[in-house]
């Protein structure tokens, strides 16, 4: 791996290394990695806030990359070749950190008119729906009310105690 700062300087001795490999017998479809001119978004995680919401940091980096970078969900097999199945959010809903969130309310929304149907096999789908509904209110309303309440008097209350004994 080369790594450094200056991405000009990089590309230009990743362009000289490419071509040794490339002399080397046997190398095939040996290439540089593209670096300039790739969007990107950097996610910046909050570690105290993860942590008070009991939320491991490596959760948090596993749902960025998935939601991203996209996750191996299955393979198809097409003669002799196998082809892995590659899902991820869509362009529109992971250009920015914005886009992510917005794009993980709708997903939850979605489940919404299962919630409400009437029609046929609305009785299988819609005790599926209210559970995981109610599972993302509830859990949301936890995350966002509840334990950051439950954390600040717990915080308080071991400050207090921490000053009448000390």
């Amino acid at each position: 791996m080369l790594f450094g700062d200056d991405l000009d300087t990089l590309v230009a001795i990743g362009q000289e290394i490419s071509e040794v490999i490339a002399g080397i017998r046997g190398a095939r479809d040996v290439q540089v990695e593209q670096t300039a001119g790739q969007p990107q978004v950097v996610v910046r995680i909050d570690r105290l806030a993860v942590a008070r919401l009991g939320i491991d940091v490596s959760d948090v980096q596993d749902v960025v990359r998935d939601a991203i970078g996209g996750v191996v969900v299955g393979q198809v097999f097409e003669g002799q070749r196998r082809l892995e199945i590659h899902v991820r959010y869509g362009e529109n809903a992971r250009r920015t950190v914005g886009d992510l969130g917005r794009a993980l309310v709708a997903a939850s929304l979605g489940l919404v008119p299962l919630l409400l149907s009437s029609g046929a096999g609305s009785e299988i789908q819609r005790p599926l729906a209210t559970v995981v509904v109610g599972g993302l209110v509830t859990s949301t309303a936890l995350t966002l009310l509840v334990l950051p309440a439950l954390y600040g008097a717990f915080e308080r209350r071991g400050v207090e105690s921490r000053e009448v004994s000390g």
